[in-house]
């Protein structure tokens, strides 16, 4: 997961996640569609991930924090955890 930190750091210094107010969510990864790069969580909601971040690092049944902003009324992952 290391180098989601670091895209995530990279999001942050091209002012993309500065775009629109941020917010969190935490829970399980239950599904994953790379043709569309969302993912699920067992929270109900489904997000889009940033296409600077690497999708490949997530797993289904994983645990994560995910930072999103709120944009063309879709949840965007801009950054993701481990959960603790």
């Amino acid at each position: 997961m290391k180098p989601l930190v670091g895209a995530m750091a990279a999001l942050a210094m091209l002012g993309i996640a500065g775009v629109a107010s941020a917010a969190e969510s935490s829970g399980t990864i239950e599904a994953i569609e790379p043709a569309s790069r969302s993912v699920k969580l067992d929270d109900g909601n489904t997000y889009v991930v940033h296409a600077a971040l690497p999708l490949e690092e997530l797993k289904e049944g994983r645990a994560v924090k995910v930072t999103f902003i709120e944009q063309d009324g879709q949840r965007i992952i801009t950054g993701v955890r481990p959960a603790e």
